[in-house]
């Protein structure tokens, strides 16, 4: 009976004391596998790459393993730049950084790895502030408010915290896609007016004010030269995920902030490791699981 109750803390355990490169490897091949930039080009090589990666493990030590996934990668972002989404870069960024740290000793590859994923996910956090900051629409909740009525993938959080129907929010996308279309085919357009409810506003603001606070302290703590910042940083990054990816369920650029969280954990830094494991599987959940659960409790008999 004892050993039926200590067998999950040994798993997590081994799992807390797997090496930080090992595990970012492996999660990163995951997170290109499932979503890398979805043209033909790409990913019909890359998804081979990942899986020969992901089966036979020391093919994903070599040096021109990276080489090969940096290329496919940098190739794809520079033609189709325009319409991929912002996480899509950092992306190609860390796969170029994956080739980079390859390329040193195993010794070098550790602080290479930490290196590498602190000034990515720092300089993320300061560009993506200063955005915010410099733009009054994000400040004033506008942007928010439009991706509420008219994003898919924000849906469930208008219906459910912002009292839309499922059925005004249907129409919203349903205006502005006629909206495109009209203005592709050069037919003048007359303005529209969104479906809305009281609690839209209120709560885009909340959302905007959010978001420009934990993502400046984020940028705060990543750019202070301080070491005893290490594991304020582990906390406001996990405090971040946890909850933005509640609202907005982009799992691939949750997966990849959590994969450079790992990066930065040193070999006796368990439970953060754990813990970037354990909001990995959350974001998962997040996507999954909430949305049916929303569906259920909204839904209008």
């Amino acid at each position: 009976m004892s050993d039926r109750l200590n067998k999950p803390t040994r798993i997590l355990q081994a799992i807390g004391g797997l090496d930080s490169l090992v595990l970012c490897r492996q999660l990163t091949l995951i997170l290109l596998l499932l979503y890398a930039p979805r043209v033909w080009y790409l990913i019909i090589p890359l998804q081979a790459l990942c899986i020969l990666g992901l089966v036979y493990r020391p093919l994903a030590r070599q040096p021109d393993f990276w080489l090969i996934a940096a290329a496919l990668m940098a190739s794809a972002t520079v033609l189709n730049w325009y319409f991929l989404d912002n996480h899509k870069y950092l992306l190609c960024y860390w796969v170029i950084a994956m080739w980079i740290i390859h390329q040193g000793s195993p010794d070098e590859r550790r602080g290479a790895l930490a290196h590498n994923a602190h000034w990515l996910l720092g300089l993320t956090m300061v560009f993506a502030t200063l955005w915010k900051i410099m733009e009054p629409p994000f400040l004033n909740g506008s942007v928010f408010e439009f991706l509420l009525l008219t994003d898919a993938r924000f849906e469930y959080v208008a219906r459910w915290f912002g009292a839309m129907s499922q059925y005004d929010l249907a129409s919203n996308r349903d205006l502005i896609d006629e909206l495109k279309r009209g203005y592709l085919h050069g037919r003048e357009m007359l303005p529209v007016q969104l479906a809305t409810s009281k609690r839209i506003a209120p709560l885009a603001v909340l959302l905007s004010w959010w978001t420009i606070l934990i993502e400046g302290a984020i940028a705060l703590v990543y750019m202070l030269p301080i070491g005893r910042l290490h594991t304020t940083r582990h906390v406001f990054v996990l405090v971040f995920a946890a909850s933005t990816y509640l609202v907005a369920p982009v799992k691939g650029f949750g997966w990849l902030l959590m994969i450079l969280g790992i990066a930065q954990c040193g070999q006796t830094e368990r439970g953060f490791k754990l813990a970037y494991l354990s909001v990995f599987l959350l974001i998962h959940f997040y996507v999954l699981t909430i949305r049916k659960i929303i569906d259920i409790t909204t839904t209008r008999w």
